[in-house]
């Protein structure tokens, strides 16, 4: 059975296994004579803090445009849900630091560190499982059987929604996502690019509120529902 590149195509996936293997190869420095100080650890570290920040912003920033959309067409055309609620001109909080600058090219080096890690005297294969190094064996996915995994945290004064492609990838176009603030399940969004942020306000005394969602390809529903997950929320 074929091999998968162990490199994920998603942005999301890639900065995951970054931060997957920067955690922990520290354990693995005895066994392979290096050190936190070598050369190439060290640029590798930088690309991880550099790319971590990288896609976080870029996140911040996709939320922070589709809360400015919805927020303008409430402006425009009414609220029909929540009309006495008053215009949001809530703006994304930048972080206190940023980490050093890197030159472009971060998944070459990677690769090339990788690379590196596997030449050294002592590397094993067990290593490479544990750090994520070896691509997943390519097997067929069930479109029937796909189910999204969701998870839910405050951010902002708003309810984040955090998903990945996971085995969807390739197969799904978007996550069909549904809400319900205790009067029932209501369509939410349609998102096409992880993560989503439910830009409805929190409201003055705290509720429950919860979410489910299904994968969707062409406008039709593929899969399973995932199980409802609820947070509780107040402003």
């Amino acid at each position: 059975m074929a091999t998968q590149d162990f490199v994920p195509a998603g942005n999301a996936d890639f900065c995951l296994l970054l931060a997957h293997v920067a955690q922990n190869l520290p354990q693995f420095y005895g066994n392979l004579g290096i050190t936190g100080a070598t050369t190439q650890v060290a640029a590798f570290m930088l690309d991880n803090l550099a790319f971590s920040a990288l896609c976080s912003r870029q996140e911040t920033l996709v939320q922070a445009g589709q809360s400015a959309t919805t927020e303008r067409n409430r402006a425009r055309y009414g609220d029909k849900v929540n009309p006495g609620v008053a215009t949001n001109f809530s703006y994304p909080i930048p972080p206190a630091t940023f980490p050093n600058a890197v030159m472009p090219g971060i998944e070459k080096r990677f690769r090339d560190f990788v690379d590196w890690l596997r030449s050294l005297t002592n590397f094993e294969d067990a290593m490479g499982v544990a750090l994520h190094l070896v691509g997943p064996q390519s097997t067929p996915v069930d479109p029937a059987t796909l189910q999204p995994t969701l998870k839910l945290r405050i951010s902002g004064g708003k309810v984040e929604i955090l998903w990945g492609w996971d085995t969807a990838r390739g197969i799904a176009k978007a996550l069909y996502i549904e809400v319900d603030r205790t009067t029932g399940p209501a369509f939410l969004a349609a998102d096409t690019n992880p993560n989503y942020t439910d830009s409805h306000p929190l409201p003055a005394t705290p509720q429950k509120w919860r979410y489910r969602a299904i994968w969707q390809r062409d406008g039709e529903m593929i899969g399973q529902w995932s199980p409802w997950i609820e947070i509780t929320v107040s402003a």
